[in-house]
């Protein structure tokens, strides 16, 4: 959802990361409240695993372009873990359970805010290149008492998701999550998702 920029701060000098969305006539209304929801969640979560929000906001355009809604993230330095596994194949067992480890620690400040995020898989964490991982994308966040999700609509990546997400993903919690790190550890380890494809 949205096309990210890096961009420098004019006076600051401080390079970001800078999701755009265009909002046309064509834009479906769930997909602005998304945005607009992971504005509220990411200006709501502060830890070190988790990408930082700086600022965001709307752009009115000239006539006949769309209005741009923007989300300003901190620029993380490296790459993210699918790209890592592509580049340099499965990683010891020891360093894929480090990276877990704080992939888990930024998740429990996302459910320690009564969030789930639903599409946790290794090109949404982000590796630096001192070795810290931060969990990005939280576009199909979920309240726990949210009811925006029709429980119908397909949301996640199938590789990484649970079962019960592809029947109602409205519905599901944190072990939703939990299962979805777990396969992203199982990836890792073998490059190879839980269930291969037929």
């Amino acid at each position: 959802m949205g096309i990210v920029f890096l961009a420098q701060h004019m006076l600051m000098k401080r390079k970001v990361a800078i999701k755009v969305l265009p909002v046309d006539d064509n834009c479906p209304p769930d997909v602005v409240k998304r945005f607009y929801v992971e504005m509220q969640v990411l200006a709501q979560l502060h830890h070190p695993n988790i990408v930082m929000a700086f600022d965001s906001g709307r752009v009115d355009s000239a006539p006949g372009f769309p209005r741009l809604l923007y989300l300003v993230m901190e620029l993380v330095d490296g790459c993210d873990l699918e790209r890592y596994v592509d580049r340099h194949g499965p990683v010891p067992i020891g360093t894929a359970c480090n990276w877990i480890r704080q992939a888990a620690l930024g998740l429990q400040e996302a459910h320690n805010h009564n969030l789930v995020h639903r599409d946790i898989k290794p090109s949404n964490l982000l590796l630096t290149k001192d070795g810290k991982v931060k969990l990005v994308d939280f576009g199909l966040v979920r309240q726990f008492s949210s009811t925006m999700t029709d429980p119908k609509a397909a949301l996640g990546t199938l590789d990484f998701m649970p079962p019960e997400q592809s029947v109602d993903p409205s519905s599901v919690g944190t072990l939703a999550d939990i299962y979805s790190l777990g396969a992203t550890l199982f990836w890792l380890l073998t490059a190879e998702p839980v269930y291969p494809r037929v």
